[in-house]
């Protein structure tokens, strides 16, 4: 199949919707990079604490809550390791689901024993 070929497909299916990008939850970067689009890889970089990690678990959670497809996704991190990263994703359902706000401290019970209104939400979460 010739490149213009391609193009002439790619454009037939974007006129028939099927080139919709899953949603990221941002109407603003949705409009930029046309929403979480297969076979796309994107990368975020910036200065440690800058804020990727809450962007990145903030789009994880919005294509896993309206994607009614199974989505992959694939994280690398220098800075964070598997289990924190869980636990921010799960904080982040129990603020949206539950409004129960937790930090990865909470999650753990480092300085306090966590509730059971919160672990309940914790639990929901997990599963």
């Amino acid at each position: 199949m010739t490149d213009v070929a391609i193009l002439r497909k790619l454009v037939k299916n974007g006129r028939e919707g099927k080139n919709i990008g899953t949603s990221t939850g941002l109407e603003k970067l949705n409009k930029v990079i046309g929403g979480i689009q297969p076979s796309r890889y994107y990368l975020i970089s910036a200065a440690s604490s800058a804020g990727k990690t809450a962007l990145v678990l903030y789009l994880i959670y919005q294509i896993l809550k309206n994607s009614p497809d199974p989505v992959y996704f694939l994280y690398f991190s220098l800075e964070i390791g598997t289990e924190m990263l869980l636990s921010k994703l799960v904080a982040l359902y129990c603020a949206e689901e539950f409004g129960v706000y937790l930090t990865t401290d909470d999650v753990f019970s480092f300085s306090e024993i966590l509730g059971d209104h919160e672990y309940e939400c914790l639990e929901k979460g997990m599963d």
